[in-house]
């Protein structure tokens, strides 16, 4: 072994030791691996409804969105079987050749009706405002012969709650996120897809379909990584899983103050969301407002406060370039990436990721 590999090998070993040592964490050093491609369907064998949601799902993986469900606009413009979608400002659109649109004036922001009846029953969607927050969403199926203005005045109106609406089964009940809707074009059959909570960063999307009892009932599932409390464990263990831990650590307690905002939480939340993308899209992770420079000086400035912010900087210095080291081996590995395409790509999505920690 030649005195530079030597020397390599020692620095990293103490590296390793040091970390281990100051941050507490296992010395496990074995990388996670990909097992599967994602997004992919779970729950239920690949079928012509399963492939045609999922073409859609894919599109999406592969925008530029860094949410997911953001990408909507843009798998519409593709592909025509998606038929309800979210829109720019915050609520839903629907195809107008499939679905009767409530008139304007009323205290829904949006309603849309199924035209045709499938196996009896059509698809009702709801868009309410709630609150600063945002919109709350409805998805029904609608078992009545009431035509679409009779069932729009009766909704418009209606206080939603747990309690059952006779002949309106609910597929998805007063959620925060905006539905999608699919169109099978040879069999007529819609499909709701619930794209989960916006604060469940790349949870298991749950497709619902219409029984033939005119009930709800689950079709499939698409997931999009792996099970995992926290996306950032999912990161390979050892220096780039430690360094996401160090940031989330720097990053600190929120403070009482914080209001109904939640500065912090939120910000974690940006923050899974980024590690998601770096895994599995890193095309897509999103461009921080602060710069590498502004990033840097602020931590500098703030490693001066205390010695336990000192320790911490001069861990995150460490660990910077062994992190940057074990994604170039993950994007290679798991993105089929050449080395210099994984160079490149781990370069970008590193500094992207240390600097969406801090939006200063």
């Amino acid at each position: 072994m030649d005195k530079f590999r030597i020397s390599t090998f020692i620095c990293g070993f103490a590296l390793n030791t040091f970390l281990i040592g100051n941050l507490g964490l296992p010395a496990e050093a074995a990388e996670s691996a990909q097992p599967t491609e994602y997004p992919c369907i779970v729950g239920s064998p690949l079928n012509e409804d399963s492939q045609l949601v999922l073409k859609g799902v894919k599109m999406a993986f592969q925008s530029k969105q860094p949410k997911l469900t953001d990408a909507a606009k843009e798998v519409r413009a593709k592909y025509k079987l998606l038929v309800v979608w979210p829109a720019d400002e915050g609520s839903i659109e629907a195809d107008t050749t499939e679905f009767d649109i409530a008139p304007e004036g009323g205290e829904s922001r949006m309603m849309c009706l199924q035209k045709k009846p499938f196996a009896g029953t059509r698809i009702l969607v709801r868009d309410k405002y709630f609150n600063w927050q945002g919109d709350m969403f409805n998805v029904f199926l609608a078992n009545t012969d009431d035509p679409a203005k009779r069932i729009f005045e009766k909704f418009d109106k209606q206080e939603i709650s747990d309690k059952p609406i006779a002949g309106y089964p609910a597929v998805m009940n007063e959620t925060w996120q905006r539905p999608w809707v699919f169109k099978n074009p040879k069999s007529g059959k819609f499909l709701v897809v619930d794209t989960q909570h916006p604060a469940e960063v790349m949870t298991d999307w749950v497709v619902y379909e219409p029984a033939k009892d005119g009930s709800v009932k689950t079709a499939f599932k698409i997931k999009l990584r792996p099970p995992s409390e926290k996306v950032r464990d999912l990161l390979p263990k050892g220096p780039l899983l430690q360094m996401g831990i160090l940031l989330d650590k720097i990053i600190g307690k929120p403070r009482n103050n914080e209001g109904t905002f939640h500065a912090t939480d939120r910000l974690r939340i940006q923050v899974e969301q980024m590690w998601a993308d770096l895994l599995y899209r890193p095309w897509a992770i999103a461009e921080p407002s602060s710069t590498r420079a502004q990033v840097d000086a602020y931590l500098k400035k703030w490693s001066k406060r205390a010695k336990a912010y000192h320790s911490q900087y001069t861990q995150l210095k460490a660990l910077y370039p062994f992190a940057e080291t074990a994604l170039i081996s993950y994007y290679q590995r798991s993105l089929g990436k050449t080395h210099d395409q994984a160079v490149s790509l781990a370069k970008k999505s590193l500094d992207l990721a240390y600097r969406s920690h801090f939006q200063l």
